[in-house]
């Protein structure tokens, strides 16, 4: 881990990047334009259950004169269909899911989120491409020296952070309720699933290590 760029929300300085970028807000009006008189409009795909979050977005980015229509799908085949198809301008969508990535896993995952060589998903940073983070990518899957590999990697962080590809919005919370004469505490398998409740290991011994079964109470 990297201290990467952070981003609060600042509707006033968001404002003033979009004017350096030439999509101004003349008086009267609710949507910039650039200089041809086309609006900043998008269109957003989201889950039809995440209603209430599109409804944040689309009203951040109304604060800074940015139009959004919204597409509410399934989750499942509408949302991802369109996303692996490229069908979408922004896009609401699980990350870096639908799986996961264990609290082992290794930062190559970065190359296969973010490459612009890395096949289609529907997790992938779908249109982006820097040639430095790709290169960065290629690098760090040859390179054995582990302090080496880290810098790559850190620099991959930075610049994810500085293009933002994609934008975490929130990690959502998880209320686990379990019996402690039956389970001594929650734990992960070194190298499993990052969700406790999915702990092969946990269930078939209910012990973080060895074979054996422990005896019910």
């Amino acid at each position: 881990h990297v201290a990467v760029e952070q981003y609060d929300f600042d509707a006033d300085r968001a404002g003033q990047l979009l004017d350096e970028a030439g999509y101004m807000l003349s008086s009267g009006e609710e949507v910039r334009q650039d200089g041809d008189g086309n609006a900043l409009r998008f269109e957003l795909l989201f889950p039809n259950d995440q209603t209430p979050l599109a409804e944040l977005v689309v009203n951040g980015l109304t604060a800074v004169g940015i139009d959004v229509a919204t597409r509410p799908v399934e989750l499942g085949p509408a949302l991802f269909g369109a996303k692996l198809g490229g069908d979408f301008d922004l896009a609401l969508t699980l990350y870096p899911g639908p799986g996961g990535v264990p609290p082992s896993g290794d930062p190559d995952y970065l190359r296969q989120i973010f490459s612009s060589s890395a096949p289609p998903g529907t997790a992938t940073a779908t249109g982006y491409a820097n040639p430095e983070l790709d290169d960065l990518a290629d690098r760090q899957l040859v390179t054995q020296d582990i302090d080496a590999r880290k810098e790559i990697i850190g620099r991959m962080q930075e610049i994810i952070a500085e293009d933002i590809p994609v934008l975490p919005l929130y990690y959502a919370g998880l209320r686990q309720v379990y019996r402690r004469d039956i389970l001594d505490q929650w734990y992960f398998t070194p190298g499993g699933f990052p969700v406790s409740t999915y702990n092969k290991q946990l269930f078939v011994t209910g012990l973080k290590t060895g074979t054996e079964v422990r005896p019910t109470r």
